[in-house]
C-alpha cells in the first residue's frame, strides 16, 4: 500500500483486529493470512485505532504485524514520526515479550527523500529517484521470498 493506503495494509497486518477501538474491524474474522506486506510511507498513527503511547499499561493496544511489514520511507516526510516514535518501538516491546528474534516492522528511512518518492514525475530529486530504485527492487525482492 501507499500512503493511506499503506496505513490500511497495516492494520490488516495487525496480529489482532479486535484491539482496534473501531469495532467493526474485529468483526473481520474470515480474513485471509497475509505472509507479509510493504506499507510505503504511511501515516502509522493509524487514526487513535490501536494505542498511541509507549505506557506499559497499554501494552495489549500495542501495534504488533503478525508477519513481516517493511516500511520505506522518506526522509523529508512528515508522517515519518509516528512510525520511528510509536509503532517501531511499540512492536520491538511486544517481540522482547514474545520472544521474537525477527523484526516484523523493518523501517527504512531514504535520506533526503520526500513522501511519494515512488511517484514518476518530471523534475524529481535524485534522492526521490535512488529511493525509488532501491525500493522498488526491494519490495519485488520481499514479494518473491513471501509467494
Amino acid at each position: 500500500g501507499f500512503s493511506n493506503g499503506a496505513s490500511t495494509a497495516m492494520m490488516m497486518l495487525h496480529e489482532d483486529l479486535s484491539d482496534a477501538s473501531d469495532s467493526r474491524l474485529g468483526g473481520l474474522d474470515d480474513m485471509p493470512t497475509l505472509s507479509g506486506g510493504v506499507a510505503y510511507y504511511p501515516g502509522c498513527g493509524l487514526e487513535g485505532l490501536l494505542g498511541n503511547n509507549l505506557s506499559q499499561s497499554e501494552v495489549g493496544r500495542f501495534y504488533y504485524p503478525h508477519a513481516p511489514l517493511w516500511v520505506p520511507h522518506a526522509e523529508k516526510d512528515g508522517l515519518l514520526d509516528t512510525c520511528e516514535e510509536l509503532r517501531d518501538p511499540q512492536v520491538d516491546v511486544v517481540a522482547d515479550s514474545y520472544e521474537v528474534t525477527q523484526d516484523m516492522f523493518e523501517l527504512d528511512v531514504y535520506s533526503n527523500a520526500k513522501h511519494g518518492f515512488d511517484v514518476w514525475f518530471t523534475g524529481d530529486s535524485q534522492a526521490n529517484l535512488d529511493a525509488r530504485t532501491d525500493a522498488q527492487a526491494r519490495t519485488l525482492a520481499a514479494l518473491e521470498d513471501w509467494l
